[in-house]
């Protein structure tokens, strides 16, 4: 009888284990490692991990530590070190945020980031739970070499309002792009250029180009937007954006631009008249110094 009893025990135990298991398995961590090697002293680099589930049938708690290095004290997780990876979610993201010290030394570091999940605990909760883990390897490298580098994730050109003279001469796009800044200094493009054709894509109508762009953050992503002068008249042209690493095209992208003529507003007229007003008054002021008489000498 005793005999009986115990192997409906280790049944019991094995089943939960197994239940337990299979409603967590597929666990894992995307990329596994937190890797740069173009820090400079006082750098700041965010890593993106995607915690995964292949069935998330129930609520888990993740839980994060990072071992005692040369840089754990430079590590700080987002959201926290103890998060929830909610039912029904596949994918949790969290965020490891690296600020090198201004006095760390030119050399490689390394470093480990444990991620482990399970249940939360519940207060008389007698199920068996099976707690699963990953591991993230940190692999840095504070150089003094400088890296310029970027890369285009999005370029978009929304639809162009124009208006009639005499306010067209401050017509201009705007051109809106999402860059990564992959370099340890702040940086941007060294040009951004746009050509216009016309739907046939046979003819150059314009051409506009700037090199007044916003800078980047290393390692950060940021979307800008650059303002260019445009003198075509409404309708739909083709525009072939081009952006500039020195003098190399790191990267374009071609589409419809639609320009389109808005009327005047209440704030234009007002500008308008207040201009020719000044305008007028100058002209006045002009003719009346040179009909003023001349002093006689005696």
């Amino acid at each position: 009888m005793l005999k009986n009893i115990s192997k409906i025990l280790f049944l019991t135990i094995f089943l939960s284990l197994v239940v337990a298991g299979t409603a967590r398995a597929g666990f894992g961590i995307s990329p596994p490692y937190v890797y740069n090697e173009k820090l400079n002293r006082g750098s700041t680099y965010e890593q993106k991990i995607m915690l995964s589930r292949g069935n998330p049938t129930e609520d888990l708690i993740a839980t994060i530590t990072i071992d005692p290095s040369e840089v754990s004290n430079w590590l700080t997780i987002k959201p926290s070190t103890q998060f929830l990876l909610p039912k029904g979610q596949q994918q949790v993201p969290m965020f490891v945020e690296v600020r090198v010290p201004a006095n760390a030394a030119y050399k490689e570091y390394k470093g480990t980031i444990r991620v482990t999940t399970a249940p939360p605990v519940r207060p008389k909760d007698t199920q068996i739970n099976i707690v699963l883990g990953a591991r993230v390897d940190v692999d840095l490298t504070v150089s003094n070499n400088i890296f310029i580098d970027f890369q285009v994730k999005t370029l978009n050109i929304p639809e162009v309002s124009v208006k009639s003279w005499p306010l067209s001469y401050w017509n201009h796009l705007k051109l809106f792009t999402k860059i990564e800044n992959l370099g340890n200094e702040m940086g941007a493009p060294t040009k951004i250029g746009i050509d216009f054709y016309d739907l046939a894509q046979k003819n150059i109508l314009a051409s506009q180009s700037t090199q007044n762009i916003p800078k980047i953050k290393p390692f950060d992503t940021s979307e800008i937007s650059v303002s260019l002068p445009i003198s075509l008249k409404p309708g739909q042209y083709w525009a072939n954006a081009q952006i500039y690493s020195g003098q190399e095209i790191k990267y374009q992208d071609r589409s419809v631009v639609n320009i389109k003529n808005v009327p005047f507003s209440i704030k234009d007229w007002l500008m308008i008249i207040i201009v020719l007003l000044i305008v007028i008054g100058i002209i006045i002021l002009i003719l009346r110094l040179l009909r003023r008489p001349k002093n006689r000498r005696n």
